[in-house]
C-alpha cells in the first residue's frame, strides 16, 4: 500500500524480495522486483530506502546511514525492541504511539492509526449491507481449531440469531477430538455454522457483523471493514494491541476465557462499532506517510 502511494505521488519503486508469493504480489501490483539483496549492508542507491525492522539491525541501519546514497531511510518497527537508526521510523498499529523508541535514533516518528497501511479493499466493505447478526471467528494460524471451537459451541447453545464462520488456517493441524468436535457441531447446526479451513478473508468479512478473535492483523483489518470486535490476546506481543483497543471501546482482553468471549459477543452482535474506533481509520495513511517521505526526499535534494 505504501509503494502505491509513493507511486501515485511520482515515486518509481522497486522491491527487493526472498519470497516467491511477495515478489509475485509486488509485480501484480505493477512494482518492479529485483532479487534478494546479496549484501543487506549495500543496497543500490536511491532517494528512499524502506525497510523492515525484522530484517535490520542497528549494524545494518548505520551501514545505510554513512553510505550517504539514500536522501531519506525509513525503518518499519512494530514492536520498539530492535534498535536501529533511520531518518523516519513507522509504527502504523493502533498501538503504534505507545510504543517506547528512546534507545533508537531517529529525529521523527509517525505512528498509530492515522498512518496505518491498510489497503483500501477492507475500508470499502464498510459500505456492505449486512442483513443479520454474523460472527467471523478466528484465532489465527497458531490455532488449531480449539479456541475456535470453544467459543463456538457456547454462542450457538445461547445466541439463536447469531450466524458463524470459523476460519481455521490450512496449515493448522486439529487434534482428533477438536475435529471431532468441528464435524459435531457442523452436522448439529447446519445452517448457522461454517468451518472454513483457509478462507476469502474479504468476502468472509463482507458477511460478518462481528469479529471474534485474536488481536492480529486480522483485527485491524475488521476495524477498517466496519465491524465490531471481541478480542483475546494470542501471545504476550499481543498485549500492547489488547490494551490499545481496550481504550477504544473494545471488549479485549489478555487471556483466552471463551465464557468470557462468549458473553461479549451477545452483548456486541447487534451493536455499532465504538465511535472511537469507528474513526479511528480513514484510509488516508498510506498517502499521508507517502507524503511525507517525498517531501523529506525534495529538502535533501
Amino acid at each position: 500500500m505504501l509503494a502505491d502511494a509513493l507511486r501515485a505521488q511520482g515515486a518509481l519503486c522497486c522491491f527487493h524480495l526472498d519470497e516467491a508469493n511477495c515478489r509475485e504480489m509486488a509485480a501484480q501490483r505493477g512494482h518492479e522486483v529485483s532479487t534478494c539483496l546479496t549484501d543487506i549492508t549495500a543496497p543500490p542507491a536511491a532517494d528512499l530506502l524502506i525497510g523492515d525492522a525484522k530484517w535490520i539491525d542497528w549494524g545494518i541501519s548505520e551501514a545505510w546511514a554513512r553510505s550517504g546514497r539514500f536522501a531519506a531511510r525509513l525503518i518499519i518497527d512494530d514492536m520498539g525492541n530492535r534498535p536501529v537508526t533511520a531518518d523516519l521510523l513507522l509504527n502504523h498499529n493502533i498501538y503504534g504511539a505507545a510504543v517506547d523508541y528512546a534507545h533508537y535514533r531517529a529525529p521523527e516518528i509517525l505512528s498509530g492509526p492515522r498512518h496505518s497501511l491498510i489497503d483500501a479493499q477492507w475500508l470499502a466493505l464498510r459500505e456492505t449491507p449486512r442483513a443479520q447478526p454474523r460472527a467471523l471467528i478466528s484465532f489465527g494460524a497458531t490455532d488449531d481449531g480449539s479456541k475456535g471451537a470453544a467459543v463456538a459451541k457456547l454462542l450457538l447453545a445461547r445466541a439463536p440469531d447469531l450466524r458463524l464462520d470459523l476460519i481455521i488456517a490450512p496449515v493448522a493441524r486439529p487434534a482428533p477430538a477438536v475435529q471431532q468436535q468441528l464435524e459435531d457441531m457442523t452436522r448439529d447446526w447446519p445452517h448457522r455454522l461454517t468451518v472454513w479451513r483457509g478462507a476469502d478473508m474479504r468476502q468472509r468479512m463482507a458477511d460478518a457483523t462481528l469479529y471474534v478473535g485474536a488481536a492480529g492483523v486480522t483485527a485491524l483489518e475488521a476495524t477498517a471493514a466496519g465491524l465490531n470486535l471481541v478480542l483475546c490476546g494470542h501471545g504476550d506481543d499481543q498485549d500492547i494491541n489488547i490494551a490499545a483497543f481496550s481504550q477504544l471501546g473494545v471488549s479485549a482482553d489478555t487471556g483466552f476465557d471463551p465464557e468470557r468471549m462468549a458473553a461479549a459477543t451477545q452483548r456486541a452482535m447487534t451493536a455499532p462499532q465504538p465511535p472511537a474506533l469507528a474513526h479511528a481509520l480513514d484510509g488516508l495513511g498510506p498517502q499521508r506517510v507517502a507524503a511525507r517521505l517525498m517531501q523529506l526526499c525534495d529538502d535533501r535534494e
